[in-house]
């Protein structure tokens, strides 16, 4: 019943067009977790961008009132699948023939309902570990540049009535320049199509100069050569002592089927 009711799930988000909204931008001080999650993917000629939260609203039931509870939903689901529109295949058709390199990401920014100073970005890694976390100051500069790259999509694309939209380069909401704005994380944001990374919470505050926090939301996001994200659940890697007892018994059936083969 269960793997019905993600299956169901699923295609309510492959067909989530028709629960089209404009981009929260999260830059609201105090009014909750209250950010878009935003898929995005780009060459040097333009970009798409996709509004992932009222699909996640629509497939899960209980709204999408900010960044912790995209991920405790999609944490609920297991995982969840967003399958290229045809707008999106017809981009990355335009990229291929003109041989341009497409890199994607996935983004939402909020702020903390309880202050008026703490914020959260929600964001792609492309790495295995975390490095240490930049300045405060840094990622409120990268915090400040997504909202306005938000705000650029709405203006430029999004609306009431489609969540996607194709922006050219140089344009306020062309996806590429997060490749710049988000450079002060310090890791890279973006990966390239049919690779992996894995969401990450930074924290911060709209002022100061501390240290940022980095927190893996434990989700990976991908996205095959076809243009369809995924984003789930972190696998279990498996404890060392656990590893250790299976290559034991590994072993010991190896070490049995020798013996049999002499017998």
């Amino acid at each position: 019943m269960k793997i019905k009711l993600i299956a169901l799930a699923v295609a309510a988000l492959v067909s989530g067009a028709a629960n089209a909204a404009l981009v929260d931008t999260g830059v609201a001080a105090g009014t909750g977790y209250n950010g878009s999650l935003v898929f995005s993917v780009w060459d040097s000629a333009s970009s798409y961008s996709l509004n992932l939260s009222p699909s996640i609203a629509t497939a899960t039931g209980t709204g999408v009132d900010g960044l912790n509870t995209v991920v405790a939903d999609v944490t609920a689901l297991g995982s969840v699948s967003f399958a290229a529109s045809s707008a999106l295949t017809n981009w990355l058709g335009n990229a291929a023939a003109a041989g341009l390199a497409v890199q994607w990401n996935v983004n939402a920014l909020g702020s903390v309902p309880t202050s008026t100073t703490n914020k959260e970005l929600l964001t792609t890694a492309n790495v295995s570990i975390l490095p240490a976390a930049p300045l405060n100051t840094q990622t409120k500069v990268a915090g400040t540049d997504l909202g306005a790259i938000f705000g650029g999509l709405n203006t430029g694309g999004m609306t009431a009535t489609s969540n996607e939209a194709i922006i050219a380069a140089g344009t306020s909401g062309y996806a590429n320049t997060y490749g710049t704005n988000l450079a002060t994380l310090a890791f890279a944001d973006a990966a390239n199509l049919g690779q992996s990374m894995m969401m990450t919470m930074v924290g911060y505050k709209t002022s100061g100069a501390a240290l940022s926090t980095y927190s893996p939301s434990g989700l990976t996001a991908s996205v095959d050569t076809m243009g369809k994200l995924t984003i789930g659940a972190v696998a279990a890697v498996p404890e060392a002592d656990s590893l250790a007892m299976l290559l034991a018994g590994l072993g010991a059936v190896a070490a049995m089927v020798r013996r049999r083969r002499n017998v």
